[in-house]
């Protein structure tokens, strides 16, 4: 049985995925970091972040993202925020430099009550995250992320299908509700994109590396 179909049919993996802790929380960490690398790095591509800009990431797991962003020349401040301890300790770790110099600031908290970070931010990112965000409450989560954004800010919602579920697309309606979901919470500009991170035709028959992205622009100080 692989890894992705034990995640698919076990809550105690899925589970860890979505709060690591303890041993299974080393585990599972150390496994997203290699599974997730390529749909970050894509996502991180497209956000397109420039000099200057400040950026919040929703669930940073063990903090390899937010290296890579904290790399990009003249990149502004780089937030972000995640639920588990062991993965706030792991990712100061490894951006021990970054956040002595003030570039990163890493923050234990859930994003069903963001805390008031003192700034606005030009992108937010939750990459692998948002599955786990309670659906019932998915639209005040969106509108309290949308009101961090600065003006023509920007929020990008990406995940890989790594469960079977997804693959075999049982989850199409979830997928596809997230627009809506966006556009209940005020986004407008709302797009969807399918992408792949290598060969598309390879990605699609290994049912790997498939991501789906979804971003709104904040219309509460650009509509477009």
């Amino acid at each position: 049985m692989t890894l992705s179909k034990l995640i698919d049919n076990h809550n105690a993996f899925s589970g860890h995925l979505a709060h690591p802790d303890g041993f299974y929380g080393q585990v599972i960490s150390h496994y997203a970091d290699m599974t997730f690398e390529a749909v970050n790095q894509w996502t991180i591509n497209l956000m397109a972040l420039q000099a200057g800009d400040s950026v919040l990431e929703i669930g940073f797991g063990s903090g390899r993202a937010i290296q890579a962003m904290a790399a990009i020349p003249g990149i502004g401040s780089v937030v972000g925020i995640d639920n588990s301890a062991l993965m706030v300790q792991q990712a100061a770790t490894l951006n021990e430099r970054a956040i002595a110099e003030g570039k990163v600031r890493l923050l234990e908290a859930d994003v069903r009550q963001l805390p008031d970070f003192g700034q606005k931010f030009d992108k937010i990112a939750a990459m692998n995250t948002s599955m786990y965000w309670p659906a019932d409450q998915m639209e005040s989560i969106l509108a309290a992320l949308r009101s961090r954004l600065k003006p023509g800010g920007a929020l990008f919602i990406s995940f890989q299908r790594l469960f079977e579920r997804y693959e075999r697309g049982e989850q199409a309606p979830e997928i596809m509700g997230y627009a809506k979901a966006l556009q209940r919470a005020g986004y407008v500009s709302v797009d969807g994109t399918v992408q792949t991170i290598a060969d598309k035709q390879a990605a699609i028959a290994e049912g790997r590396f498939i991501c789906i992205a979804v971003h709104g622009v904040n219309p509460a100080f650009a509509l477009s």
